[in-house]
């Protein structure tokens, strides 16, 4: 009798680990998949296995697999990854079961989307969930890790206007870190020949590669900005932007000798870009000429502290930029300054003279 009682309660013990995932959803579990599935009320089938977990459903890994589905198609991802995270608590089975739901029900692509749409809309928060769950369902895919970074950066931008620039550091740093591994992910799926996801065009990988090094540059992070600048020109050797983005780290670190050749390598590219360009891509290729110009500039106003021959280097590519673009702003509070610490007057010529009207003009604003 004891043996029989035994083999009985061993029975018990393995239908009560099979019930749900592996061995079948309940009825109540499948009226919820119907309710989900077919009818699309999601928040009914929520609410009817929340009354099933409150009674006799409190021990049924199904019902917890059934409110993942329910609230990551309502694309509530907080809760998805919570309720699947229960389920597969109580029944590791339960991961091949949300695995196919993951898969049929494209919940990666919906993350991606729901992150861009609250983006846009300026739910951060919501934004930052989505794009969490989409790193969770597909951990070696580089977009999530690149809209996470975006994210940091509104969030960053919010708290400096806010005034609260500790914060503001924390969420930069933040997304310095999920630039890199963007990055490094992006970079991965480019060098594997048999990697199954759809390569990614040029526009949108140099968009990645030149964000991710540009902030990782603003933050300090140099091997990781230099790393992220060598891995963008072994796929783009001719790379305008990143080899900007390079420019700065050198000056950055005061390597004015490498900083300064590749300054001179850099002008007559972004030139003959301006010069051959037409319609808006001549406008795009004027301003990137025109910031160029205006960072040698800079380079050389600052490099000897102000060094008369330097400021005479610094009013040649100063006065090209102006020539180009008499409204940059700071182009020309820096050919102002120039001008005045060689003690240039109006009078010296009609294009300084231009130069201080154009100066009055802003500041008289």
């Amino acid at each position: 009798m004891r043996k029989t009682l035994l083999i009985v309660l061993s029975f018990l013990a393995a239908a009560v680990l099979l019930t749900g995932c592996q061995g079948g959803r309940t009825y109540q579990c499948e009226g919820a998949a119907t309710d989900i599935r077919n009818a699309k009320a999601y928040d009914r089938a929520i609410e009817n296995m929340m009354t099933y977990i409150e009674g006799e459903g409190a021990t049924e890994p199904c019902a917890r697999v059934m409110l993942f589905w329910a609230y990551a198609e309502k694309g509530d991802f907080t809760e998805a990854v919570r309720w699947r995270d229960e389920a597969v608590e109580m029944n590791p089975a339960c991961q091949e079961e949300i695995d196919s739901l993951i898969i049929e029900r494209r919940f990666f692509v919906k993350a991606q989307n729901m992150t861009i749409e609250a983006m846009n809309a300026g739910d951060y928060q919501n934004a930052l969930d989505s794009a969490i769950f989409a790193q969770e369902l597909d951990p070696n895919y580089y977009l999530p890790y690149y809209l996470a970074a975006e994210v940091y950066i509104n969030l960053e931008i919010e708290a400096l206007n806010a005034g609260n620039e500790e914060l503001a550091a924390e969420y930069g740093e933040l997304a310095a870190e999920e630039y890199h591994t963007a990055i490094q992910k992006l970079h991965g799926q480019w060098k594997d020949p048999d990697s199954y996801y759809q390569p990614v065009k040029d526009n949108d990988a140099m968009r990645v590669y030149y964000r991710g090094a540009d902030v990782l540059a603003l933050t300090e992070k140099y091997d990781m900005a230099e790393e992220a600048i060598d891995l963008a020109l072994e796929r783009f050797p001719d790379f305008f932007e990143i080899k900007m983005v390079k420019a700065d780290i050198l000056v950055r670190q005061e390597n004015n000798e490498e900083a300064e050749a590749l300054y001179e390598e850099l002008i007559p590219l972004a030139e003959e870009k301006y010069e051959n360009a037409e319609g808006n891509a001549k406008i795009i290729a004027g301003d990137d000429y025109v910031n160029l110009l205006d960072k040698v500039g800079v380079f050389y106003i600052t490099r000897n502290n102000l060094d008369p021959a330097d400021l005479q280097l610094a009013i040649e590519y100063l006065r090209t930029g102006f020539e180009i673009d008499p409204d940059n702003a700071t182009l020309v509070d820096h050919l102002n300054l120039v001008l005045n610490q060689l003690n240039f007057t109006a009078d010296d010529a009609d294009w300084i003279r231009a130069v201080f009207e154009k100066w009055e003009e802003q500041h008289s604003e």
